[in-house]
């Protein structure tokens, strides 16, 4: 008996495809269904209607101070001698008769804010969702005018800025070349930018990578600038024969510096959680101002060649020009 039902169940085995078989000829079965409900035509995206609405807008030239505010899209910022402003406004929607009414209800609006100061925006219609406007603003903007953008999404160019510029960011890119004033820079994530000529400096960013390109020294003796980073990179790029007072909100290991730049520590204040000491060219007669910094991770400080235009030094990240 013992022998017959192992011969038996040897015999069914031998007969019965294996698992693995009806597997595979499951999974032809079946391909084909899936991909055609993945890819039938009720599962194909549609493009969104979209329509572009372009305006100059007329600005009193009685001014002193501009704001503008704007959820996603670019500002680029240049000098010049007349005041200019131009919108560009890109418009989505789910279908064409939505798109109709937004376009409709798409208006650019300047508020006086206060005697010699204006604000601009392009409202969001109620009900659209925020992505429905894109704007691009292009500003010409003359000497003794300050600039103050605010944006969520949106990026910022500046090419020149004779005024004071003020841009609250979020996570577009800020950047900035000053010809003068005072620079008050912040995002949470995007990347801050700062080069030019400027007398004072405030950059902050929570988690964007911060790069800084000290002014030449003959236009600045007394530089005041402030930097915050809190989980981002930092880079500074000194000029030739620079040295600054230093006060570091860190730990001395966090410095990475180039050859061509030194530190040197006062004593530490076990009273005080910042370092003092002085960085750049310790042999440079004077102080050409002070840096106060803080941040969790790495700052890399290098010193730009004599020429302006030739490539950052030691692997410094370069804005683009």
């Amino acid at each position: 008996m013992h022998s017959n039902a192992q011969h038996r169940q040897a015999t069914c085995a031998s007969q019965s495809p294996p698992v693995s078989t009806y597997r595979y000829f499951l999974l032809l079965l079946l391909v084909p269904a899936l991909l055609a409900s993945r890819c039938g035509p009720g599962h194909r995206l549609t493009p969104r209607p979209t329509r572009q609405v372009s305006e100059i807008v007329d600005l009193p030239q009685a001014v002193k101070r501009i704001e503008l505010q704007f959820h996603g899209g670019l500002l680029t910022l240049e000098a010049g001698e007349q005041l200019r402003c131009e919108v560009q406004v890109d418009l989505q929607a789910n279908d064409e008769e939505v798109l109709a009414q937004l376009t409709a209800n798409i208006a650019t609006r300047v508020e006086r804010i206060a005697g010699d100061a204006i604000r601009l925006s392009v409202p969001l219609p109620a009900g659209q969702p925020m992505d429905a406007i894109h704007t691009t603003w292009r500003m010409v903007v003359p000497r003794g005018i300050d600039v103050v953008a605010k944006t969520r999404q949106g990026s910022v160019e500046c090419r020149g800025a004779h005024g004071d510029l003020t841009v609250e960011g979020g996570s577009g890119r800020v950047n900035v070349r000053m010809a003068g004033g005072h620079a008050d820079l912040s995002t949470t994530s995007g990347e801050l930018l700062l080069r030019g000529h400027y007398s004072s400096a405030r950059v902050d960013s929570l988690r964007g990578r911060i790069v800084v390109e000290l002014p030449p020294k003959a236009d600045n003796d007394q530089l005041d600038l402030q930097i915050a980073n809190n989980t981002g990179a930092t880079y500074l790029d000194l000029q030739q024969q620079q040295r600054f007072q230093l006060f570091f909100k860190g730990e001395e290991q966090q410095l990475q510096l180039d050859p061509s730049v030194r530190v040197s520590w006062e004593p530490r204040n076990p009273n005080r959680e910042l370092l003092e000491g002085q960085v750049g060219d310790l042999q440079a007669p004077v102080p050409s101002g002070q840096i106060r910094l803080s941040t969790q991770q790495s700052v890399q400080i290098g010193t730009r060649p004599q020429a302006t235009q030739a490539p950052a030094p030691s692997g410094m990240p370069q804005p683009d020009r």
